[in-house]
């Protein structure tokens, strides 16, 4: 034990599990909602069309049955600006520049309620203008000399902030516009030490105890005011986080730098996710997006979409979020075209691929995990022996039955894989799962062409490269087969 009271702990031991850190938190209250919906984030800053997009997409998600989907709007929508600050989200109203105003938005809510999705908007309240309606000077962050703390040129919000908003503001928009998910950012995504405030008003001020528990009530509060779940943006701090929200973006090594994710190749070292923090809350895909994860932070959003070769690896990324028992993200993440049809063909990807593999590990306790090493599985203790991990060729078995295999190789190698007799051709990108006869998917190698393949209870669905095809069993829509694109 140091001077600063600092306390350290050291296991020595060749069981990797022996020295796994324990995460004390509570589990989410959500499991059962966190399985059913996959996750997007749209941009607002087409302030004229915004609704009018977002509502085309709607419709179009409808059609085919993709109603199961958390759709966000960013921040953008509620700001505003005044006297040469920057943006905040504006009280009540959303802001006049965009077409339609409060009636447009509270509209396009109405119709994702009635088609069964859940809409929501970034309800982050990192700073406060002093000219806001809802300033309050007790709201606002001391720092130890007893100046206040500064983001975005505004005061920056105390943790215990936080709680009040969400059981005030936040509940009355909530009620507004028919708000059924709750996503906080600003002080909700930082490292813990950075958030301390040193108002003696308040308990436990410059405290971390004092920090965590401000930021348990608030996303309590958020949860009550949408009766629903609350998501945060989370920059390394969904180690302590886990389970008091109801899941953080996750962070791979490579997140938005100056490379492409097959120079950053993001290793598959899934332990602690999956055994200590999985059964707590689950982490919203495994970057802010997948143009986070597959591109470099030169390239704007939409310019990135646009390129000829934007998906490439977009079966890298799915097999990496069901690797970290991820939800699922719905791409693309941030842009709204005109067209809806634009990209839905990817969308539509991650959707019928995810929806079913997601209800079956979301929370769910791992049996065992286990690396390929070319020839056999090894525990984690020998794979990190034997220096195979980064090879990102595993098999994770579930205690529900799910087992899936996963090959995300950043040398092309393939993994060949049995099941009841038959062999599944891995390439980089692919995967295989199965739990028991209901449930079976795979993106394998079938003669010569990469096949994506779900049989479950709810859908079969099928890509072999010349058309997406959905054979609804359950639902609305069921009986019924349906072909992306259409056919003519």
């Amino acid at each position: 034990r140091l001077p600063f009271h600092e306390v350290f702990y050291i296991t020595a031991s060749r069981q990797f599990d022996d020295v796994m850190l324990n995460v004390a938190n509570p589990p989410s209250p959500k499991k059962d909602v966190l399985k059913q919906r996959l996750f997007r984030m749209v941009g607002s800053s087409d302030n004229n069309r915004l609704f009018e997009r977002a509502g085309a997409f709607v419709e179009l998600a409808g059609e085919y049955g993709m109603t199961d989907i958390y759709f966000l709007m960013h921040a953008p929508l509620f700001f505003k600006r005044r006297m040469g600050c920057e943006g905040f989200p504006g009280d009540m109203n959303v802001s006049l520049a965009h077409a339609g105003g409060d009636e447009g938005l509270k509209a396009l809510f109405d119709r994702m309620n009635e088609l069964g999705m859940a809409p929501g908007y970034y309800d982050g309240f990192p700073a406060r203008d002093v000219v806001s309606p809802s300033f309050h000077y007790d709201w606002t962050t001391y720092n130890a000399d007893g100046s206040w703390n500064i983001m975005w040129r505004c005061p920056a919000l105390k943790p215990w902030a936080f709680p009040e908003i969400a059981a005030t503001l936040c509940r009355q928009r909530a009620k507004k516009f028919g708000t059924r998910v709750s996503y906080q950012d600003g002080m909700t995504s930082w490292i813990f030490s950075y958030m301390s405030d040193f108002d003696h008003r308040f308990p436990e001020s410059g405290t971390l105890r004092g920090t965590m528990k401000a930021l348990a009530t608030g996303w309590q509060r958020s949860r009550e005011s949408v009766n629903g779940p609350v998501f945060s943006e989370g920059r390394g701090s969904d180690f302590y986080t886990a389970g008091l929200n109801d899941g953080d973006y996750s962070k791979l090594k490579g997140y938005w730098d100056d490379k492409p994710c097959n120079e950053d190749r993001p290793e598959l070292f899934v332990d602690f996710r999956l055994k200590k923090m999985g059964p707590l809350s689950a982490p919203v895909s495994i970057d802010i997006c997948y143009a986070g994860f597959a591109a470099t932070n030169k390239i704007s959003f939409d310019r990135w979409y646009a390129q000829k070769d934007s998906y490439q690896y977009l079966h890298h990324f799915l097999a990496t979020q069901f690797a970290f028992a991820a939800i699922g993200m719905l791409e693309p993440y941030w842009p709204l075209w005109t067209d809806p049809h634009t990209h839905f063909d990817q969308t539509m990807r991650c959707y019928f691929l995810t929806r079913q593999l997601q209800q079956r590990y979301i929370m769910e306790t791992v049996k065992d995990i286990r690396y390929f090493d070319g020839e056999k599985l090894l525990d984690t203790s020998a794979a990190l022996r034997a220096d195979v991990v980064k090879d990102n060729r595993l098999r994770i078995r579930y205690e529900n039955g799910l087992v899936i295999y996963i090959n995300v190789n950043w040398d092309g190698k393939h993994w060949q894989v049995t099941d009841n007799g038959k062999t599944y051709d891995l390439p980089p990108g692919g995967w295989f799962a199965r739990q028991g006869d209901e449930f079976l998917t795979y993106s394998a190698i079938v003669d010569g062409k990469r096949v994506d393949h779900v049989t479950s209870l709810a859908y079969d669905y099928h890509d072999a490269g010349d058309g997406q095809v959905i054979d609804w069993k359950q639902g609305l829509l069921a009986s019924k087969q349906l072909r992306y694109p259409p056919q003519r």
